[in-house]
This record gives structure tokens, sequence and C-alpha cells, in this order.
């Protein structure tokens, strides 16, 4: 009786894909097996130190093992092994790749036309709406504010509606409700800057003082 091979030719793909395995995955004996050996394979990698440098020469022995082993048509292992060798040497090298910086941390301001409404040159109005996007540059902890003459805090979010995290980009949305000048602010920090309190001056020194770092967005003069 022949092995199943549908692991190495479907299953891993799937997996590599994030999608979900098929039924035939779960009750196939040959196939629970390979992906037993494979995800001991990953978790083997997962355990490497981040900073630790990769062994000498083993891009090399790999490489050669997988040679010696398409060789060997008599090989009675299952051929999911070599699938599985495969994909170590494909996760070793993205493991061990230099790592990209995070682009610099930015606040970005734009103005939309309230619902309904039509926007007659650069003025904005009560109603309208203001977008935020931010980039945190890689900070644990990023919470965009909006002061509304340099007193109220009309907007303060981190993950949380109406702010919305997709890892280094941050958004919010709030609709300008009021007259008034109304100041953007970004703060990036490892954890929670104290609760804004006594306005726009005293809350950032504040919040520097205990350690965050700070974005100025364009002001937002709505008349």
């Amino acid at each position: 009786m022949t092995r199943c091979e549908r692991f190495e030719q479907e299953g891993l793909l799937l997996l590599e894909q994030g999608r979900r395995l098929g039924e035939h995955f779960e009750i196939c004996a040959d196939c629970r097996t390979a992906r037993i050996e494979y995800e001991k394979l990953q978790a083997r990698i997962g355990a490497l130190g981040r900073d630790e440098a990769p062994p000498a020469g083993w891009e090399a022995r790999v490489r050669a093992a997988l040679e010696r082993r398409k060789a060997r048509e008599w090989w009675p292992q299952p051929r999911f092994v070599l699938a599985a060798a495969a994909v170590a040497l494909v996760s070793a090298a993205i493991f061990f790749a230099p790592r990209l910086e995070p682009p610099p941390p930015s606040l970005a301001v734009e103005t939309q036309a309230g619902h309904g409404q039509t926007r007659r040159g650069a003025e904005v109005h009560p109603d309208d709406f203001l977008t935020l996007t931010a980039r945190t540059g890689g900070a644990r902890h990023a919470e965009l504010r909006v002061y509304l003459n340099d007193a109220e805090v009309v907007l303060r979010c981190s993950t949380e509606p109406p702010c919305a995290r997709d890892g280094d980009r941050l958004e919010a949305t709030l609709r300008l409700h009021a007259m008034g000048l109304y100041q953007p602010v970004l703060l990036l920090s490892d954890a929670a800057p104290p609760i804004p309190e006594s306005g726009l001056d005293a809350d950032l020194h504040d919040a520097v003082n205990a350690g965050a770092r700070l974005v100025m967005g364009d002001e937002v003069d709505v008349r």
C-alpha cells in the first residue's frame, strides 16, 4: 500500500497560506503523522533565539541532505520529511534575514465634508469630519488625541473605536461638532501616558515627563 502524500502536495501550502485543512487531513493517518512532524519542526525553528546566529554551513548541510534523499529512491521513510526539510530551509532563511525597520512616526490630517454637505474651498465647518492617519514607528503604545481650543479633549483612543490599529498604522475619524481650533496629537510610548486633565500644554508636558514622544498634526480651524 502506498502512503498518502496529500499533506506534502496540498496541506503544507494550505498551512503556509493560513488556511484551514480539510476533513481528509483529520481522518487520514498518514497526513496526521506528517502534520505532527511538520509542527515539531516548526516548533524547533520557533524556539531559536532571534538574536542567535545560525550554525555555520547550515544551508549547505540542508541542501546536501535533500540531494542525498532525492537520489535514494529505496528510502522507506515518508516523503513528507523531504517537504518538511524544504520548509525548514525557507523558514530559516526568512527567520535569520535582516528585519526592515518601520517607517518613522508621522501623523496625517485630512478633513471631509459632512453627510449631505458640499465643501466650498478649503474652509472646514461644523459637522465636517476629521480623519487622522498615523504611523507609530514601531512604538509599543500609540495614542491619538484631539484637543478643542487647547482645553477640551474631544478624541482620545489607542486600539478601541474610534481608533483602529493595524500593525504600524493607526487611524481614527472624528465629527467636528463645534467651531473652534482642533489640535491633533500622536503620543508614542512603552506604556499608556498619563490621563489628560489640564489642557493641551500641561497634558503634553506630563506625557513627555512620563517618557512619551509627541507628533503634532496640523491644526484645523472650524468656522
